[in-house]
């Protein structure tokens, strides 16, 4: 029954650089209070998509990253 389904499905993990961008799209990919046991995880950089690319936009977002 259903033989084309595996049991375990097969898992990959990455490595080096890859490890690395994976890491940092989940971290600004996630909003805050997203998640449930980590609700300080995350950032809310939806909030700057149609500010304008300035000195001060740039601060606010380093801002929302660091805290």
């Amino acid at each position: 029954m259903y033989s084309d389904i595996p049991i375990l499905p097969q898992v990959e993990f990455a490595e080096g650089l890859n490890a690395v961008q994976g890491s940092l799209d989940m971290c600004f990919t996630f909003t805050e209070e997203e998640r449930l046991f980590h609700p300080s995880f995350g950032c809310d950089y939806e909030n700057f998509l149609f500010e304008p690319i300035d000195e001060e936009t740039a601060i606010l977002i380093k801002f929302e990253i660091i805290e």
